[in-house]
């Protein structure tokens, strides 16, 4: 746990509490996080998909409490760092067909209003 709030507090370059996915990306290049992270059973990461598995609230940051618990879950365990990653993007695909769903139902009262709008011009003439 102590190795894992040191690796939190060398990624929080501004101090905030929290790891922005510029600070994870930036760190995450240097070899002293890469080895301290290997301490613990992370390898070669992607950063991204890293950053919004730990994410976990989604609220575009990682706090203390989700990077321990993000990377205490996947240390070693690439099983589940591959279902974690795959959890946070279909939360995404789904939040985004959320959007298109209701985009084309927007769409198709619109065309029924229309359609009626032009029936009834029809009648007029």
């Amino acid at each position: 746990r102590a190795k894992l709030i040191s690796i939190f507090q060398a990624v929080d370059i501004d101090n905030s509490g929290e790891i922005s996915a510029e600070e994870l990306d930036e760190m995450l290049g240097r070899d002293d996080i890469q080895a301290l992270l290997s301490l613990v059973g992370i390898e070669s990461l992607d950063h991204i998909r890293f950053f919004h598995a730990l994410d976990v609230d989604g609220s575009g940051s990682v706090s203390l409490d989700e990077f321990l618990l993000g990377v205490s879950t996947l240390a070693g365990q690439s099983k589940q760092m591959d279902l974690m990653i795959f959890q946070a993007e279909m939360k995404t695909m789904i939040h985004g067909l959320h959007v298109q769903h209701n985009d084309v139902a927007a769409l198709h009262a619109e065309s029924h209003h229309l359609i009626a709008d032009m029936r009834g011009q029809q009648l007029q003439f």
